[in-house]
C-alpha cells in the first residue's frame, strides 16, 4: 500500500475569499483528503473565520490596492513552533509571495520536494494594477516569476498557455501541466426547485447569456457587455447574467446603462456554489472574454453543466473549449463573436450537439482524476 502524504498548502488567498485559486485549492484539499492523505493550509487570518486545526492563520492586512486580498505577516513565535513540528512530506506553494517564501523555507530546511502552482499571469495582471505597470513593469514581473519557479523542485502550471509562457521568461525547472478539475456531478445533476429566473424576473422564453468570475478589468466583461446589443439584433429577448464581484463592478454597470440594455444585464454579486450551479443550470450558453486566465476553471464548469461555450480565443482553457465541437473560439471582435452566439441559440440540432459534447469533455476532468495526477506528480519528486 502506498504511503498517505502529509501535505502543506501554502497560500495568501483562502476562504472566505471567492476566486479561482481558492476554489482550486480547495478542490484539490477536498480529494487529497478523501484519497486519504493529510492536508495542512497555511494562508491569512481573517476576522471571524473558524477553521479545522488543518488550517493555521497568519496575520495580514489588506492590501492597498484591491481591499478584498489579504496580505500575510508569517511571523508568529507561537504559530511557527508548532509550524515546525509538522513533519510535511511535500510542500506545495499556491503564491511567491510572504507565505510561499515561507513555505520555500520550510522545505530547504526540512530537505522535502517544494513545489508551486502558478496560479496567476502577474505581467498582465499588474497592468490593471499597482499604478498599471509603471512602477512594477510586467518585465520585471515575468522576472519574479523565473527567479521563483526556478527555485522550485517543480511548477505546475494549469495550461500549455502557461507553460509555454514560463518558459519564455526563463523557467530552466521542471513545469508540469495540470488543470484543476472539477466535481462533474454536482453540475451535471439537475437542480431541483430552480427558481433561478424566478428570483430575477426572467421569463422561461428568455435566453440566458452567463458568465462567472471576479469582476475586475482583467476580466474583459467590458467587451461581454458591448456585444449583447449585436446579439439582441437576432435574439430579440437574449440576456447577460453576470456572477460575481470586484472593483469594476461600477463601471461595467454604467456601461450597460449607457448602451441602453440596464434591464438585460444582471449583476447578481457572488454566489456560493450552490447557487452558482444555479444559475449555470439556468442559463442557455457561456459567455468569456478574459485573455489573462491561468486556465479558465469556469469555462470546465460551464461545461459540465451542459452549457454550450463562445469565448474570445485564448490557450488558457484550450482543453475545455474545442472550437466547432461544443462552442466556438473567436477573435475579439465583437460582430465575429455575436455571430457565433446567434449561430448557436439560433440552430437547435447544433445547440444540442454542443450541449452533449461540453459534458463529454467535462467528463475529461474530474477532480478526482485530476488529484491523482497531482499526488503522483508528489511521488515522483519524494
Amino acid at each position: 500500500m502506498k504511503k498517505k502524504l502529509k501535505i502543506g498548502f501554502f497560500t495568501d488567498t483562502y476562504l472566505p475569499q471567492v476566486n479561482g485559486v481558492v476554489t482550486s485549492i480547495e478542490l484539490f484539499r477536498q480529494e487529497l483528503e478523501r484519497q486519504g492523505h493529510q492536508v495542512y493550509i497555511f494562508c491569512p487570518r481573517v476576522a471571524g473565520e473558524k477553521d479545522s486545526a488543518r488550517v493555521i492563520r497568519f496575520k495580514s492586512f489588506r492590501f492597498l490596492f484591491q481591499p478584498e486580498y489579504h496580505v500575510s505577516i508569517p511571523f508568529s513565535r507561537h504559530i511557527l513552533r508548532d509550524f515546525w513540528s509538522k513533519e510535511l512530506d511535500i510542500v506545495h506553494a499556491h503564491t511567491p509571495f510572504s507565505i510561499g517564501l515561507l513555505g520555500y523555507y520550510y522545505a530547504y530546511i526540512k530537505k522535502v520536494p517544494f513545489i508551486h502552482t502558478y496560479h496567476t499571469l502577474y505581467p498582465e495582471y499588474i497592468k490593471s494594477y499597482l499604478f498599471k505597470g509603471k512602477v512594477i513593469t510586467p518585465g520585471m514581473a515575468a522576472k519574479f516569476s523565473s527567479v521563483f519557479s526556478n527555485r522550485c523542485d517543480l511548477t505546475i502550471a494549469p495550461s500549455i498557455k502557461i507553460k509555454r509562457l514560463l518558459e519564455e521568461y526563463g523557467v530552466k525547472t521542471p513545469i508540469d501541466v495540470l488543470a484543476t478539475g472539477v466535481n462533474v456531478q454536482d453540475y451535471a445533476r439537475k437542480v431541483k426547485a430552480n427558481n433561478f429566473r424566478k428570483q430575477y424576473g426572467l421569463k422561461a422564453t428568455d435566453k440566458l447569456l452567463i458568465f462567472v468570475g471576479r469582476l475586475g478589468k482583467e476580466k474583459n466583461v467590458d467587451f461581454l457587455i458591448s456585444a449583447l446589443p449585436l446579439i439582441q439584433m437576432t435574439i430579440k429577448n437574449a440576456k447577460l447574467i453576470i456572477i460575481g464581484d470586484g472593483p469594476h463592478r461600477a463601471n461595467l454597470q454604467k456601461q450597460a446603462i449607457k448602451l441602453k440594455i440596464r434591464d438585460s444585464v444582471i449583476f447578481t454579486g457572488y454566489f456560493k456554489k450552490p447557487e452558482v450551479v444555479k444559475a449555470y443550470q439556468a442559463s442557455d450558453l457561456f459567455v468569456f472574454a478574459s485573455l489573462t486566465d491561468t486556465q479558465g476553471m469556469v469555462v470546465v464548469e460551464a461545461a459540465a453543466a451542459g452549457l454550450p461555450i463562445v469565448a474570445v480565443k485564448d490557450d488558457a482553457f484550450g482543453e475545455f473549449l474545442r472550437n466547432g465541437q461544443n462552442g466556438f473560439n473567436t477573435q475579439q471582435n465583437k460582430k465575429d463573436f455575436s455571430d457565433k452566439v446567434v449561430q448557436i441559440l439560433s440552430k437547435k440540432s447544433l445547440y444540442n450537439k454542443m450541449s452533449k459534447k461540453s459534458q463529454e469533455i467535462a467528463r475529461e476532468f474530474t477532480i478526482e482524476k485530476q488529484t491523482k495526477k497531482l499526488a503522483s506528480i508528489y511521488r515522483k519528486l519524494m
